[in-house]
């Protein structure tokens, strides 16, 4: 196979490529608004909650530490 027709197969595997990935992006069915917000602040809401977890659990640990130190 010459240079030009590897080229041209490499082109038209990636215009396939992309023809298949638009036609799957299709078939989602994407989250309303609604739900897209509850999501989200749920998200943030555990990330708030672990992160106080592990700051209580830090200072928990540094506070033992001092006292043994």
């Amino acid at each position: 196979m010459s240079f030009v027709g590897k080229v041209k197969s490499w082109g038209s595997g990636i215009s396939s490529f992309f023809r298949n990935v638009r036609g799957e992006l299709r078939k989602v069915q994407w989250p309303g608004r609604k739900e897209t917000g509850v999501l989200s602040i749920l998200v943030i809401v555990f990330t708030i909650s672990v992160s106080l977890l592990i700051w209580l659990v830090d200072t928990l640990f540094s506070t033992l530490l001092s006292f043994i130190i």
